[in-house]
Parts: C-alpha cells; structure tokens; sequence
C-alpha cells in the first residue's frame, strides 16, 4: 500500500509544476509592470497591441508581472501571437530579443516539417508508407531481421517503431539513458539501428529521440544536404530567421532530436506558419497536405495526450468548452503552442536543466493566463448538489492504459476527487454529471462522468492541463 501511495505521487509530482496562477482570477488589479508592444524589427513580423486583437491585457500584465516578480520561476521568453500579428514579445532574468535560446525537443516538430518538404520536392514514390532500409541503404543490413524490416518511416514519424529505448527510468544525462549513449556513440544512426525490438512496430507508442535522429538521416538521403543545410535554404532563410545553430556529432550526424537554438520570435513563425497551413507572409513553403496530416492524431501517447508526426495534440478545457492544441515540447518547458480555434500561437522558453516543474509550469501559463485572455470570462455555474447522482458517482476509478487510480468521495453536501491518498479537492457541479474543481500542482481538473443505459456510472473522462484520461469504474 505504501509503495502504490508513493507511485501515484511521483506520478504527479512529474507531471506537475506548482506556481500560482488562475484563470478565474476577474479582479483589474493594477501591477508594477508596464506592456508596451512588440517593435518591428524587420524580421517578417507585422506586430499590434493587446487591444488590437481583442485580449484582456490585465490577463496579460497579471502573467507578466508574476514572472518579474518570481512567482513563476525560469521563464527566458514569452511570444503571443495573435490573428497573424505579434503582439507579446517579452523576455526575462537576462535573456533578449537577440538571444538564441535552446529550444530542447521542439526540435523534433521543425524536423517534421522538413521533412514534408523534402518528401515533396523528392521525384521518387518514396512516403510514409516505405520502408526505413529504402531511406538508409548504407543501413540497410541492419534492417533484415528481428521485425526490423518492417518498420516504415510513418512508424519512425509517430514513434511507434518498436525499438527497445527507455529515456523515463534513468533521465538524460545519466549514463544509462540511450539517449545519453546515443551521444557518446561512434556512430549514432548505427547505435539506434542496433537497439532490440520490443514490440510490433506501429503496434506501442514509446517516446524516443533516436528515431528523431534518423528522420535528419532520411532527409539527408533524400536530398543530399545535412538537415541542418537543408533546413536553412528551404525554411530558415524563407522564415527570415536572423540568428540559429545546430548541435553536431563528429562525425556529421546532425542532432535532430534536440540541440537546436533559435530566437524565440523565430520559433514563433514556425507556429504561425502551421496555423497558417503551411504559408508564411503568403509564400507556400510547407504543403497544406502535410500540414494537415503531421498535425493530426495517430497514436494515444501518455499523459491522455495524442501523437502526430512529432507533433504532441491535447486540448485545454474550460467549462463546456474544449479548445484543441497542437505543441512541440521541450525539456524544462521549451513550448510551442498553437491554437487554431482562436487563432493564436504562443512560445515559451525557459531553463532548459534544473528546472524542475518547468514543462507545465510553461503549458500553466498557456492555460490560466494565455488562453483565457483570448475568451470571454469562463464561468462555472453551480447546477446544485444532486445527492443521488453524487452517491452513483462514488467510487474508484482506474485508468487502463498506465494503471492510475482516483477516488470519489462525498463528504457532507459535497463530491472530492481524491487522486492520491494524501490529497483531495472538491468538485464543483455545472451540469448534471459534469463537475470542476482545482487540484494545487495542477490547477483546473474537469471530470465528465458517463453513465449507461439505465443510469449506473461506469466511467469518467478527467481533463487536465492538455490530457484527458479515461478512468473506468471499478466498484
């Protein structure tokens, strides 16, 4: 029992970053900070003021001065681009608007979309669908057996190759990390090559950046260039990015999972082009199509989040509305967020190591700032305590996909989500079976309990930062 106790709170421990922040927050404070709005620096940006495109700037400044003042920790950066214009541009303990910072995994969503630029300027039938050894044929021996050969570059793309990779259990840069080895290795393609197989491919997601490292190899062979020149004459140079670098191995092999250092407002047009479609001031440089498909779910990753093609998919809720989120993410908290319902891109960088709490603390600031400044107040109109509903609801719930359980509880007139045994917190009514309530280390939780046929309660969704997990009741 206390081992299982200790589990579920390491469980949302990581998940978790604690800062204090709501966005049911309605009060016009007025705060030591001054929003001024973002200069044009001819970079391709066209910038605006809050108001210009409709954002409640006490939202803002509230989110502003909560990182001058500490109370969010090891922020560098925060970009907020709204209906096509700039309109936050800010940055913090000591970065500037020159600085390249380390955009960490995010990488991994620019590699995607270079390479749907170069399956579509490549004259052969190659896609999705081929198989790796035709991209890597000086790998190819190495793809013949154990499963291997049936691994395709979509498996590569969604992570669902198979491969033996854990980089959860011992956290880059432990030595025992592949992710780690993978860096100190003489040969990097053929060191992820080599790895096992674990399952079927395309049968388990499984997180690992050395399939993003073979995506720069695919691109390589398709058309000649290193990703990193390729990346520059056909994105980087039409983006007008000013200033960037690229982590290489000796040997050449350039590091398309990560290492990767860009201007926050350049990451920021990597946003906006997707939201746009895959156009950048009007210019095509990705196709529609790939946009369309990269960024659309494949695979149920963890956390109650989705997969594209290295492209992570959630939605934040509020009250009964649910807006959709496409993101690359980052060690630390390295974010790029876009939101096509209210048209609107969001970057965020921040300490890269040492920084614990630091990926949601970054999607907090999305979510209880960012995004309610874009949207009318969001109540939560009490409907009324229904006691016999509540008593349905009671019980455990378990989540099959990582065996995680929460407990439902009445006490007195009220319903407790009880995800711990050593925490609890109320959940409010705004409909008959859907409830909201506010958990410290993560913030807004809403819960849609589902009932059958004929009224028993035998499920619910829980929606948390960008997850939703489905809980089955089991007594």
């Amino acid at each position: 029992m206390i081992k299982l106790a200790a589990k579920f709170i390491i469980f949302f421990l990581n998940i978790c970053g604690c800062i204090a922040c709501s966005h049911t927050r309605t009060g016009q404070e007025s705060y030591d900070f001054t929003y001024t709005r973002p200069p044009e620096t001819k970079d391709g940006w066209h910038t605006a003021g809050l108001s210009d495109v409709r954002l409640d700037s006490h939202k803002i400044n509230k989110l502003l001065f909560d990182i001058h003042k500490g109370e969010i920790k090891n922020i560098y950066a925060i970009m907020v681009a709204k209906d096509g214009l700039l309109v936050v541009d800010e940055y913090f303990n000591g970065a500037n608007r020159t600085n390249i910072g380390l955009i960490a995994s995010t990488t991994k969503s620019i590699v995607s979309l270079l390479l749907g630029i170069a399956l579509d300027e490549n004259t052969s039938n190659k896609n999705v669908n081929t198989p790796l050894p035709y991209f890597l044929p000086a790998y190819s021996d190495r793809m013949q057996s154990n499963g291997k050969e049936d691994i395709t570059l979509y498996h590569v793309l969604t992570m669902t190759a198979g491969l033996n990779w854990d980089e959860y259990t011992y956290p880059h840069p432990d030595a025992r990390n592949p992710n780690t080895q993978m860096y100190s290795a003489t040969d990097p393609v053929g060191f992820i090559l080599d790895r096992d197989v674990q399952s079927h491919p395309g049968k388990r997601w499984n997180y690992n950046s050395g399939l993003s490292v073979l995506l720069g190899e695919v691109i390589r062979n398709l058309s000649g260039e290193y990703i990193d020149a390729f990346a520059e004459k056909h994105l980087f140079i039409p983006l007008q990015f000013i200033r960037y670098q690229w982590g290489k191995h000796e040997n050449g092999t350039v590091w398309s999972n990560g290492d990767l250092y860009i201007r926050p407002r350049d990451l920021a047009k990597i946003g906006q082009l997707v939201l746009d479609n895959g156009k950048w001031n009007g210019q095509q440089i990705v196709s529609e199509r790939w946009i369309r498909e990269s960024t659309r779910p494949h695979i149920e990753a963890h956390y109650g989040l989705k997969y594209g093609y290295q492209w992570w998919l959630g939605s934040a809720r509020y009250a009964k509305r649910q807006l959709e989120v496409i993101f690359g993410s980052g060690t630390g908290g390295q974010k790029l967020f876009i939101i096509p319902e209210v048209d609107m891109v969001v970057v965020i960088l921040s300490k890269v190591f040492d920084n614990k709490g630091g990926q949601n603390r970054a999607t907090r600031i999305l979510t209880d700032y960012v995004l309610p400044a874009a949207m009318p107040e969001i109540e939560h109109h009490d409907c009324g305590f229904d006691p016999t509903f509540a008593k349905a609801a009671v019980g455990k719930y378990i989540n099959a996909a990582d065996g995680h359980l929460v407990r439902i509880i009445i006490s007195g007139n009220s319903l407790y989500a009880k995800p711990t045994f050593f925490w609890s917190f109320e959940l409010k009514p705004f409909t008959r079976n859907s409830f909201h309530g506010r958990w410290g280390p993560i913030g807004d939780v809403y819960i849609d309990f589902v009932e059958n046929d004929i009224g028993n309660v035998t499920a619910a969704d829980v929606h948390y930062l960008l997850g939703t997990m489905n809980f089955r009741k089991t007594n």
